[in-house]
């Protein structure tokens, strides 16, 4: 976010719309998050420690005290990064899972419970069938809704906490395990998350932040090719 003079104020975070006052009416000034910045000689590996101590997906890059240049996103750096044989076995989180019949409601206590952004859906007998994160109910609540008819008085996030997740469910994007990294760059640029699978059910999920921890000096040092400069 930036003023009339391209002033950097600072960045909104979806994540930050699952709160129970986030309407379609909500102001965006209100949920504008001071972040830390980065200047176009920081080195690669500060951003990647930056990215993984905050949680933050990106970071502005400032020039002249408060002018914005440009964004660096995880998966900014994770495209230009190589990660050698490493499997995605080595860097998945375990997967938390939820049924289609569930509602939203249980999805949004789910991730704040275990500060995660999104979640596998399974059948009853366990298999994949699709997922959901934290952009999908953004996506949900920015769209004006009608109040529930036999509820007057309930609020845009009370209706959509009942929404059952297989009604807005995506179709999730999986692997198998021990497929190697550097084959799936293409894959975590055009998905939000990789399930890893076994036998059709989740065992893990990997996301551009999950293999960054690969590219840190600790692990043998990052691999990468040229960055471009931000537009």
């Amino acid at each position: 976010i930036v003023n009339d003079s391209d002033d950097y104020l600072g960045m909104v975070f979806a994540k930050e719309f699952l709160s129970v006052n986030a309407s379609p009416e909500s102001k965006l000034k209100n949920f504008i998050s001071k972040t830390p910045t980065l200047g176009r000689e920081v080195a690669v590996e500060r951003a990647i420690e930056m990215i993984l101590n905050t949680g933050n997906r990106a970071f502005p890059v400032i020039e002249n005290s408060s002018n914005l240049e440009g964004i660096v996103s995880e998966i900014d750096i994770v495209v230009n990064a190589r990660f050698g044989h490493a499997a995605v076995d080595s860097v998945m989180s375990g997967a938390i899972v939820l049924e289609g019949d569930d509602t939203l409601g249980n999805a949004l206590s789910k991730m704040r419970r275990y500060n995660i952004s999104r979640l596998p859906v399974i059948s009853k007998d366990g298999v994949l069938t699709g997922i959901i994160n934290v952009l999908d109910i953004a996506h949900m609540i920015s769209k004006p809704r009608e109040r529930a008819s036999k509820a007057p008085g309930l609020g845009t996030m009370a209706v959509i906490r009942e929404v059952k997740v297989k009604d807005m469910m995506r179709n999730a994007y999986s692997v198998e395990q021990g497929s190697k990294i550097n084959d799936l760059i293409g894959d975590l640029k055009d998905h939000e998350e990789i399930v890893v699978v076994g036998n059709k059910r989740p065992i893990g999920v990997i996301t551009p932040k999950d293999v960054l921890e690969l590219l840190l000096p600790k692990h043998g040092g990052p691999t990468f090719v040229h960055i471009s400069d931000p537009e």
